[in-house]
């Protein structure tokens, strides 16, 4: 009997919902932030602090998690990853203040960079030249998702329980992607007995990168123009994306004095 999705395919929903829930977690503490900055007294200031620690630790440890999947293998990478994550998405619903929020939100931003250059390797290794693209564009189909769902799981609990509670949730929905990963996907094609030869040899054959290691082109890569303008034009995106992330639930209840419920449905209708 032929299976419903090729093993590639399978792969790349794995690695969707790995996304997905990047999104739900880091969306989580701005859906609730308004009821952080109530229990801790924060102001306004405070808090884009403790959302910029996050930002500036991604930053600063997406490529050399990246290059650390490179290293030890993707699969190993990523249930790091998410395993830290989901440990940090913990420990955000047990800080008692200004302090210990900005730690935990520096060290979870540390840990959650490398997702997305990880998944992409994967990506390289399971599609065949003519779908990489394909395979890519489901990892942002995944943020997208993520971020939508996420008012509709984090405002939810955190009304019948409180602020604290969703990030208990989520840290545990973590705990199942890794399970899976760890159980069913290896890094490559080959590593995994339940794939059809067929399938192997095709992708071998169409793959585009080698599967032997090699040092990144850093001197080509910035002499590109193509590639430095691309890298602006994400790096301009992400200023009005982070804004949606970060920020517009306590803007809406705050600035335009939406109840939550009224904020839920706005944050979903945005994404």
């Amino acid at each position: 009997m032929r299976k419903l999705l090729p093993y590639p395919y399978r792969v790349v929903l794995l690695l969707f919902f790995l996304i997905l829930i990047t999104l739900l977690d880091r969306t989580c503490i701005s859906l609730v932030g308004v009821r952080i900055k109530g229990a801790f007294h924060l102001s306004n200031e405070q808090f884009g602090w403790v959302l910029g620690a996050f930002a500036l630790a991604y930053a600063l440890f997406e490529i050399p998690s990246g290059h650390l999947g490179d290293r030890i293998g993707q699969r190993a990478a990523l249930i790091r990853i998410v395993l830290w994550w989901s440990l940090f998405t913990v420990l955000t619903g047990v800080t008692t203040g200004f302090i210990t929020l900005l730690m935990v939100r520096f060290l979870f931003g540390a840990g959650e960079a490398g997702a997305f250059p990880n998944s992409c390797a994967v990506i390289s290794r399971w599609f065949p030249v003519t779908e990489t693209a394909k395979g890519i564009s489901w990892l942002f189909v995944g943020s997208q998702a993520g971020a939508a769902l996420a008012p509709l799981i984090v405002v939810p609990i955190a009304g019948a329980y409180d602020w604290r509670a969703p990030f208990f949730v989520l840290g545990f929905i973590g705990l199942i992607w890794v399970t899976i990963c760890f159980i069913w996907f290896r890094n490559h094609p080959s590593e995994m007995k339940s794939v059809p030869e067929e399938e192997k040899q095709f992708i071998a054959n169409n793959r585009r990168f080698s599967t032997q290691e090699q040092p990144f082109p850093w001197k080509a890569a910035c002499r590109s123009r193509s590639l430095l303008t691309l890298a602006f034009a994400y790096y301009c995106l992400q200023w009005v994306q982070y804004f949606f992330v970060a920020w517009m639930p306590v803007y809406l209840q705050e600035g335009r004095h939406f109840s939550e419920g009224d904020m839920k449905l706005q944050h979903l209708i945005c994404f």
